[in-house]
């Protein structure tokens, strides 16, 4: 038997991202940070972001899918931008 200490149940442990999460963390600040403006062309559409930028757009969620099949999907964060979005 080893005295290593278990940690306790529901105990925060620090996280420390791969390169990839980072990626994506960074991606989604961008994301949520980006001007109404910027995003009042894809209002109604499904968007596709990935390493910052805009990568695709569709009108369904299908359709958005097809469009970026070619990346690693847990890169690519997927969101639809709502009209509502577009008052201030």
């Amino acid at each position: 038997m080893t005295n290593q200490k278990t940690p306790a149940r529901g105990a925060v442990r620090k996280w420390t991202p791969t390169p990839q999460q980072a990626e994506t963390h960074k991606t989604a600040t961008w994301l949520w940070q980006l001007p109404i403006e910027l995003l009042a062309p894809y209002a109604g559409q499904w968007i596709a972001v990935h390493e910052c930028e805009i990568v695709a757009s569709a009108p369904t969620r299908d359709e958005l899918g097809a469009k970026i099949s070619h990346f690693d999907r847990a890169t690519v964060i997927v969101h639809r931008v709502e009209n509502r979005w577009m008052v201030r």
